[in-house]
């Protein structure tokens, strides 16, 4: 399965992004990044975004038979990383996969270096 089309939510993002906010534009976002590789995203995924080349990059931390994923996603051209590192129960992959996007979103974000805006193409 190869990459599927970024959809930009233009319903949760016609504000745009609410500072310090996981929520709204925040949360649909890092969704929506999320699902371009529905469950294949391994070390070093290259997606492109409205032309910014993003690499998001997942593994598994298996330490003493417990699921533990860590994650990490970044847009080469903006200076923020965003990572997560989750384990046990519902946080499986993608939870922690979305997380790390999430993170690298709300850290843009405050640092001035990402609008929601420029993922809408």
């Amino acid at each position: 399965m190869g990459q599927l089309t970024f959809q930009y939510p233009s319903g949760d993002c016609a504000n745009g992004i609410v500072p310090n906010s996981a929520n709204g534009c925040v949360a649909s976002l890092a969704y929506s990044i999320r699902q371009m590789y529905p469950a294949i995203w391994s070390e070093n995924t290259r997606v492109r975004i409205c032309g910014y080349l993003c690499v998001g990059s997942l593994k598994n931390l298996d330490a003493t038979y417990k699921w533990i994923w860590a994650a990490t996603f970044q847009c080469v051209s903006k200076p923020n990383i965003g990572s997560a590192t989750l384990s046990g129960g519902s946080k499986g992959p993608d939870a922690t996969m979305e997380a790390a996007i999430t993170n690298w979103i709300v850290a843009s974000s405050l640092t001035g270096n990402f609008k929601a805006e420029e993922f809408k193409c």
